[in-house]
């Protein structure tokens, strides 16, 4: 009886998927039978792929050949989310070309190409490190970008507990009763 020739399986970062399968083949992969690889040759990582080693073997029918000899893919941990970005003044600094960032509910993220972006819309953001070609793209961190020295007013017609920060030096109360 021969053996299976052993599987090379890559990873694709950008789509999170593992490749290099053959529809019409019986892999195993960390002991389970493979029942979802896609017409393109790959399979979706699962989380608890991440920061481990996936096993892979070439299933044999049995008869004629037996398993492959294992293929291991070392499949690296997410990156952190990005830490130390700050928001004021319609800005977010701390950031840097390696970084993507959208304003939450958006669905495109932005490549971030200097160390600060300005001229934002006061908002939550989201950012994350860019996928990379040894890289996955990060978990999320968010970001509140406000206003900072604006006139604002705001009207009340009950007494009740506001918290500003919007960088204003003082809030005025005389109008509450």
């Amino acid at each position: 009886m021969s053996y299976e020739s052993k599987p090379y399986i890559g990873i694709d970062y950008t789509n999170e998927v593992l490749t290099g399968f053959s529809k019409d083949k019986v892999y195993q992969v960390n002991g389970q039978i493979l029942t979802n690889i896609s017409d393109n040759g790959t399979i979706p990582i699962k989380e608890e792929w991440f920061n481990n080693d996936v096993v892979v073997v070439f299933k044999g029918d049995g008869s004629f050949t037996a398993d492959s000899s294992a293929f291991v893919v070392e499949v690296p941990v997410r990156p952190a989310a990005p830490t130390g970005v700050y928001g004021y003044n319609r800005s977010l600094t701390g950031v840097n070309t390696g970084m993507e960032y959208r304003l939450k509910g958006s669905d495109e993220w932005i490549k971030i190409t200097s160390t600060k972006i300005q001229r934002l819309l006061p908002g939550i953001y989201e950012l994350r490190v860019s996928v990379s070609n040894s890289s996955f793209v990060s978990d999320v961190s968010e970001v509140e970008v406000f206003l900072s020295g604006a006139d604002i007013t705001i009207n009340v017609n009950k007494k009740v507990d506001v918290a500003l920060a919007l960088g204003t030096t003082g809030v005025d109360y005389s109008n509450f009763e």
